[in-house]
């Protein structure tokens, strides 16, 4: 595992408001972290790190989580710092290390979570992912990406798949702390964002990010391979979204 110590960084955000060039940007700073969990995404995880390196938008950095494969190396080259963990530990476990490691008590940063296979994503996109925080009017985010062809565009509409997220790292802790944080589980993140942010009444805002999605574990791994990856993934989801319907109605 490494052990360089990653901090967060201030940085300066312009936005546009949504107008033209010329008109008058506002000046926006916060301290952001980009995490981004990676398994074996040497094809991708470069681009979507010079996307973000590109936006001037914070740290970045990537998790490595169990990869045999060149994603250390590809990360690394395209500007990310990294942390490699060993043996793979599932998204939940590769984010809340990476934000443990990353944050350490340095305040209360914007944490960004984006997934390392990711085609099409622009800074502006970026730009949009943070600015809620920001501004201070939720308090968290999560963007869907709608791109790709019909194969993709299956699970694109439900916010509540998503691996697009920003939040600061006190709503992070306090999700940990709940009955929602469960590091054991490999999937089920999103799920337990999502309803941790609605049972605490967090106002969590959506967005849809056109022209942007991700490669498809078939594409990786192969038809028969990765269709059997896919419904593991979603198995262990429903798993873990039964377990958490029956521990609620179980108490008093």
């Amino acid at each position: 595992m490494a052990t360089t110590q990653v901090t967060p960084t201030e940085v300066s955000v312009e936005t546009k408001g949504g107008l033209a060039e010329s008109q008058r940007r506002e000046k926006i700073t916060s301290q952001v972290i980009w995490i981004l969990p990676a398994y074996n995404e040497e094809r991708t995880v470069g681009g979507v790190v010079r996307v973000v390196k590109g936006s001037n938008l914070g740290r970045i950095l990537v998790v490595s989580d169990g990869s045999v494969d060149r994603t250390v190396e590809v990360a690394e080259r395209a500007g990310a710092e990294t942390l490699t963990l060993h043996p793979n530990r599932g998204k939940w476990g590769a984010v809340d290390e990476g934000i443990r490691h990353a944050a350490g008590d340095h305040g209360d940063p914007i944490v960004a979570l984006l997934d390392s296979d990711l085609l099409g994503l622009t800074a502006h996109n970026l730009e949009l992912l943070l600015r809620p925080l920001q501004e201070g009017t939720h308090g968290a985010v999560v963007a869907r990406c709608i791109g790709g062809d019909l194969r993709h565009r299956a699970g694109q509409w439900f916010f509540w798949l998503s691996g697009v997220r920003a939040f600061r790292v006190s709503f992070w802790r306090e999700f940990m702390a709940s009955e929602y944080g469960d590091t054991t589980g490999r999937f089920g993140l999103e799920i337990g964002i999502t309803r941790f942010a609605a049972t605490r009444r967090k106002r969590m805002a959506r967005l849809s990010f056109k022209n942007v999605s991700q490669v498809m574990k078939e594409e990786k791994r192969g038809f028969l391979k990765g269709f059997k990856a896919r419904l593991r993934m979603y198995g262990e989801i429903l798993r873990f979204a039964l377990k958490r319907k029956r521990r609620r109605s179980n108490q008093p």
